[in-house]
């Protein structure tokens, strides 16, 4: 009786084997193809200088207007400081 159980008992044991790896055998898989390296961007070129360079008469021209209008809020923030009445005690 016991030489007609072996077999079953063989063939039950490697059926949980196989059920046991497998898992093991997906995470493998899953881990090869997660290992690869993400491909570059496409279309992408860093910076240059020539690409932030604009027509320079605008440029000064914006640069002067921005200078005016600094200089007039820095006249009325004066201005607004010194009407101001706040205790420091």
């Amino acid at each position: 009786m016991r030489s007609d159980l072996m077999p079953v008992v063989s063939a039950v044991f490697i059926a949980l084997i196989a059920i046991a790896a497998a898992p093991n055998a997906a995470m493998a898989r899953e881990s090869v193809v997660a290992s690869k390296p993400l491909p570059a961007p496409v279309g992408h070129a860093q910076p240059t200088p020539n690409g932030f360079l604009s027509d320079e008469d605008a440029n000064a021209d914006e640069q002067q207007r921005l200078s005016k209008f600094d200089a007039q809020q820095h006249l009325l923030d004066e201005q607004l400081d010194k009407s101001l009445n706040i205790c420091r005690c």
